[in-house]
């Protein structure tokens, strides 16, 4: 690792601030205490923002979808106990969902440390479990320890780094070097899969009478789409998607198949069931909550080995995914796999099922209303409930990296702090978040965050009154519903009091009306919808 000698007196925290600065950190989320101050100033004399949120969960999250965009490590902060403990589900959401991001938490004053007990938590050890590194920053080592994070949380598989640091040596001198090469360059110099591999894979491929092929977040974060998608032309084969990677394929291609693990599934499944050949691209199974019941052949197509062992992969071609299907599309002959009526058969069954009519407003109506009104290069985001399942399959998603949901810990919660990241890092663009009305309970109070950042997001609560995926798996159970009904407040006067726009809709033709003056007003806006949960139940 090259490095080079500090020229002046440089302090742990300018030393960690500045590693942050060259790497291209935008801005850093968070909750302040009296042992992060130091550090908090530091990023800010490095021109690195410290954008104040309500929770630390939301700067946890935030941060996440802030990495899962730029692909370098997004930044939260929290102070000693109760701000540490407070991030750690957006932390484990980021280990989850393969988000590369830094977490800093304070502590108590080293000399203190052993012989105090309020608010005294072993954070390193904490963290430990949910991170890809946890440790504490040292003076002599503060730069280096610094890269060494960013290194490993942006390297194959991404993943959250904790690093804490003792309040009484933020202003201690830096020791040490700077590291001078880049912490970021997960896919520089891989390059294509072994000779040897790729005969037998397109040996396997061409001899397979109805090839089929999963794509999932390999896909995405190698910026492999084209590959998949020449791959799917080429062979005439079906694509799905899991849920984080939706938009690798667009969703209006004929040749786009659905979504796993979302509503109507059994019919996506039923459909890879009938394949005698899965090319398996990027998959993480941490997306998969149902076994691996497929019988074709498999052919892996990753960064990274299938080391998870959830599905048998007759072949591997480990490599640059982007340069292995460009060279499987390239050297295979062209062919009709399907029929063009098999798979628009399929996709018009799969809309069917998810749209059924109920005695209200239906979820799905709202949705599609959303997507009628705004451009295709809308950025939607998805909190966790019955309606996670509905958006994912339904919201069409033209575009890589312009869907976010949580889906590898399935976090309520996410979907506001996630819609304001990615709203942080397009600006122009808009973005729309789908919440139910239990996660918006959890995290409304970050409607001043919003506002106070000028952040104009379409905000859509779908409101049942209930949490109504607990219900539906205790009729599922034939257990009565209990614990799981609740009343709201009137969501808009909410939002008007915390100085955004707020409408209430009972019909679609209101949401569309609703969703176009928040649009064309560039104001945050908060529409509450009333819906009807019977839909959800297909």
């Amino acid at each position: 690792m090259g490095t080079v000698a500090k020229t002046k007196t440089t302090t742990v925290v300018q030393a960690m601030a500045e590693v942050l600065r060259r790497v291209g950190t935008p801005y850093a989320f968070g909750l302040p205490g009296g042992e992060v101050v130091e550090l908090i100033n530091a990023l800010k004399q490095a021109d690195i923002p410290f954008l104040l949120t309500k929770h630390e969960n939301t700067a946890a999250f935030a941060a996440g979808v802030t990495g899962e965009i730029l692909g370098i490590p997004g930044v939260c902060v929290a102070t000693i106990g109760p701000g540490a403990t407070n991030m750690a589900t957006g932390v484990t959401n980021a280990w989850m969902d393969r988000d590369p991001v830094i977490a800093i938490t304070g502590q108590i004053a080293a000399p203190r440390y052993n012989v105090a007990t309020h608010q005294v938590l072993d954070s390193v050890a904490f963290y430990r479990p949910v991170t890809k590194w946890s440790a504490s920053v040292h003076p002599g080592s503060a730069a280096e320890t610094m890269h060494k994070a960013i290194r490993i949380a942006a390297s194959e598989r991404p993943g959250p780094v904790h690093l804490t640091l003792s309040s009484d040596l933020a202003k201690a001198e830096a020791g040490g070097k700077f590291p001078t090469t880049s912490p970021v360059r997960t896919y520089l110099g891989m390059g294509a899969p072994c000779k040897e591999s790729l005969s037998k894979a397109k040996g396997m491929i061409a001899a397979a009478g109805r090839p089929i092929i999963f794509a999932g977040l390999g896909v995405l974060r190698a910026n492999a789409g084209d590959g998949l998608v020449g791959l799917a032309e080429k062979l005439g084969a079906p694509v799905i998607v899991m849920p984080k990677a939706k938009g690798v394929i667009p969703e209006d291609h004929p040749l786009f198949a659905g979504v796993f693990e979302m509503l109507g599934d059994k019919l996506v499944l039923e459909l890879g069931g009938r394949a005698d050949l899965i090319v398996a691209c990027g998959l993480d199974v941490v997306e998969f909550d149902k076994p691996w019941n497929f019988q074709a052949t498999v052919v892996h197509v990753d960064a990274l080995p299938n080391r998870d062992e959830f599905y048998p992969a007759e072949v591997e071609l480990v490599g640059h995914p982007a340069t292995a299907l460009s060279a499987l599309a390239e050297q295979l002959p062209s062919r009709r796999a399907w029929t063009a009526q098999e798979i628009s058969s399929h996709r018009r069954d799969l809309l069917e099922l998810i749209t059924r009519a109920g005695s209200g407003m239906a979820s799905h109506q709202v949705v599609a209303a959303a997507r009628k009104i705004l451009p295709k290069e809308t950025v939607a985001t998805c909190d966790v409930g019955a309606h996670k399942f509905l958006v994912g399959q339904l919201w069409t998603t033209y575009a890589p990296r312009s869907f976010f949901m949580s889906n590898g810990l399935s976090a309520m919660g996410y979907g506001f702090p996630a819609a304001m990241a990615a709203q942080l890092a397009w600006p122009d663009k808009p973005v729309v978040a789908f919440l139910g009305d239990g996660g918006f309970a959890m995290y409304m109070a970050e409607l001043e965050t919003a506002r106070r950042l000028r952040l104009p997001l379409i905000v859509v609560v779908l409101c049942d009154g209930a949490l109504s995926l607990i219900a539906m798996s205790q009729e599922r159970r034939g257990l009565p519903h209990h614990a799981v009904d609740f009343a709201n407040p009137d969501i808009a006067k909410v939002a008007e009091a915390f100085g955004a726009d707020g409408k209430v809709c009972e019909t679609a033709s209101e949401v569309e009306t609703a969703i176009a003056s928040a649009w064309s007003n560039r104001r945050l806006t908060v529409i509450q919808a009333i819906v009807d949960a019977g839909p959800y139940r297909v």
